[in-house]
Parts: C-alpha cells; structure tokens; sequence
C-alpha cells in the first residue's frame, strides 16, 4: 500500500511539472503562492523554536536490511529555515521554471529527476526523519516518465523515439548517480550515496564482506545496483506502463 501511495503521489506530481503551461491560469497562480507562504512560515516559524533533535541517514540494501551511514544533528530552528529555504526554492522553479531551456521529453525528465536528486540530498544533510526523506526517491518516477514518454511519442508519431527516450533516460540517470555516489563515497560525505561504511551486507540471506574503499565495495553497492538493478526496473515500468500508453494514445490519434 505505501509503495502504491508514493507511485500515485509523485505521478500527479509529475503530471503537473510536466504540464504546467497547460493548467488553469488560476493553478499556475496559487500554486507558487502556497510555496512561498509557506516558505516565509519556516522563516518567521524559527525565532521561536526551541531545542535540538538529532536524526539517523542509513540506506537500505536488498530490501529491509538498514545500515546506517551518518547521524545529523540541527536546531529546531534550523530545521524551520532549511525547509523554509527549499519551499522558496520550489517557489522560484514553479514561477519561472518554465523559462529554462531544453524543453524536449527527455530533457523534462532529466530535469526534475536532477531536483528530485538535489532535494533528497538536501533533506538529509538537513536531518529530517528518514521516512520523510526517502520519500524523495527517482525510483517513484519510473511510472509517470514510463507513461510521459509513451505519450509524447504517440503525439509525434515516432515508436523509436519511446524507446530511445525510455533507454536514454534509464542510463544517463542511473550514470549520474554513479558518479554521485563514487564521489560521495570516496570522499566520505554521507547521505544515502555514501557506502563508505558499509562493509558487511546480506543479499538474498547470503553475507557479503568487502574492504572499505575496494574495487568490490563499489562494484557490488553502486556499479551492480544501479547499471542492472534499477536500469532494469525503470525499462521494466516503461515498458508494462510506457508501451500500452503509447499504443493507446497512437490508436486514439488515428480515430
């Protein structure tokens, strides 16, 4: 039920980023609107808030096995300006982010998968409670882009363009996140890209030990997961969600 909550949660969420020049007029308006309010409210929220609290950022490995990676500590107050700061951040993108160049399918996707990313990060450096942050996820993309690119495909009449955008984005996304999590894990600087301290996992009931900073910490966390694992569910999406929205779609144009 939780996996169907988030996929149908960042699917409208997809669905209004990627059609915002044809909302309502009043949308386009009141949407930035609520942002920004609630951005000055972490601001003018921290002056009174009070104590600390101290949060946990591990990531999960073959299912529900946690390792923990780093612990946050902030102010109360400073947890009020730092998500204050990312809802005038997301006002900005909401206002005028339809000004930015690259407008075709591929690079629409691209685009928010890179704030998805950057937020994610900023959550966690920010200490919010782990659930929260890992609702910030790209793997709750792969239904809405699936379904995206098989429309945008249908409008132009192009079967090969589904499925150029569908791979194109399943390994240049998964390509940036390696590079993301090398950096993050060489250099030790936590997050859930950082595998630095993960030296003892179990996959499928079977332990596995390698040695901090070896060629099989990043070969078997980051190389394998994320060019076989997660490429493969994301053209697993496009294809059981993407493929039948493009032939609807074709199918409808043609009536």
């Amino acid at each position: 039920m939780d996996l169907l909550i988030r996929f149908t949660f960042w699917s409208l969420v997809a669905g209004l980023v990627l059609r915002w020049i044809k909302l309502p007029q009043a949308a386009q308006t009141w949407i930035p609107r609520v942002l920004l309010f609630a951005g000055l409210l972490g601001f003018a929220a921290a002056p009174f808030l009070q104590g600390h609290y101290a949060e946990e950022v591990a990531l999960y490995i073959a299912g529900p096995n946690r390792y923990p990676v780093e612990n946050v500590q902030r102010s109360f107050a400073a947890l009020s300006v730092g998500i204050g700061f990312a809802l005038l951040v997301l006002y900005g993108l909401a206002r005028w982010g339809h000004r930015l160049p690259w407008k075709s399918p591929l690079a629409s996707a691209f685009k928010f998968t890179l704030v998805m990313i950057i937020l994610r990060v900023y959550l966690e450096k920010l200490g919010v409670p782990l659930s929260v942050a890992m609702f910030f996820g790209i793997i709750w993309l792969i239904v809405p882009f699936g379904v995206y690119f098989g429309v945008e495909a249908a409008k132009v009449g192009s079967q090969k363009k589904f499925w150029l955008w569908l791979f194109s984005y399943a390994f240049g996304v998964r390509a940036f996140v390696i590079v993301v999590m090398l950096i993050a894990t060489y250099f030790q600087l936590g997050t859930h890209f950082d595998n630095s301290s993960v030296t003892t996992f179990t996959v499928f009931g079977k332990v596995q030990n390698v040695a901090a900073g070896s060629w099989e910490q990043y070969q078997a966390l980051i190389l394998f997961p994320q060019l076989f694992l997660w490429t493969s569910a994301t053209l697993l999406a496009g294809l059981i969600f993407g493929w039948p929205s493009y032939w609807l779609v074709s199918r409808r144009r043609r009536t």
